[in-house]
């Protein structure tokens, strides 16, 4: 789908650390996390976030200059990540706190820094009000849904509920110094309107496929 950077949820460790790190080396995943921590607390486990250059290009006559964004990932805390005992057990530190440390080492190299908050939805206010460098907020977790962007301390923020019901359509307007002038867009329902996307449908159908053989598998066994 060629998603620029993807913070997992808490709900993807259910699959296991193993898998998640199959996962992201054999698709060239880009996994950003700034909170949870190796074994031995000294690292992350993912990189904190990214940086994506925005070529810069002609349009009516005007010269638009390139873009540098910065994108982190965060997740709320958990006594246990990792429910599978055998496997590395991770640590979390408080996404907010992580934040504020990682965003003073962005701000510099970025025109732009987004946060991917995978963080309950009273948070995401605490979030722009502790880290007044964060420009836009890619807010999930609770079922609790905005289908136009709020601003909290001058962040934009897009809430999109728990389930991938909704998609977050952001436009952003900039000046030529590459400051925020301008936003437009919110959430979109994936409803009926919309048509599957025939390559993810074929994959969805081969996955029920897949759990109906195992259904009948484990019901034959008893």
């Amino acid at each position: 789908m060629n998603y620029s950077a993807i913070a997992p949820g808490e709900r993807d460790f259910f699959q296991g650390v193993d898998f998640l790190t199959e996962m992201q080396n054999k698709y060239q995943l880009a996994f950003v996390n700034a909170n949870i921590l190796q074994p031995d607390g000294l690292s992350t486990f993912f990189k904190p976030y990214i940086i994506k250059t925005l070529e810069g290009f002609s349009h009516k006559g005007k010269q638009i200059p390139s873009l540098r964004v910065g994108i982190l990932g965060l997740l709320f805390k958990r006594l246990q990540l990792v429910i599978n005992k055998d496997e590395p057990q991770l640590m979390m530190t408080d996404p907010i706190e992580a934040a504020q440390a990682i965003v003073q080492e962005m701000k510099d190299q970025c025109d732009i820094i987004i946060a991917l908050a995978h963080i309950r939805y009273p948070q995401l206010k605490l979030l722009a009000e502790a880290v007044s460098d964060i420009d836009v907020i890619v807010g999930t977790h609770d079922p609790i849904y905005r289908l136009n962007p709020e601003i909290y301390n001058g962040a934009i923020t897009i809430i999109g509920g728990n389930q991938g019901q909704y998609i977050g359509d952001l436009k952003i307007d900039f000046d030529k110094d590459k400051n925020i002038i301008h936003h437009s867009g919110g959430l979109a329902l994936l409803n009926k309107e919309i048509s599957d996307d025939p390559e993810m449908k074929k994959l969805v159908a081969e996955f029920k496929q897949v759990k109906s053989r195992q259904v009948r598998t484990q019901s034959n066994k008893r």
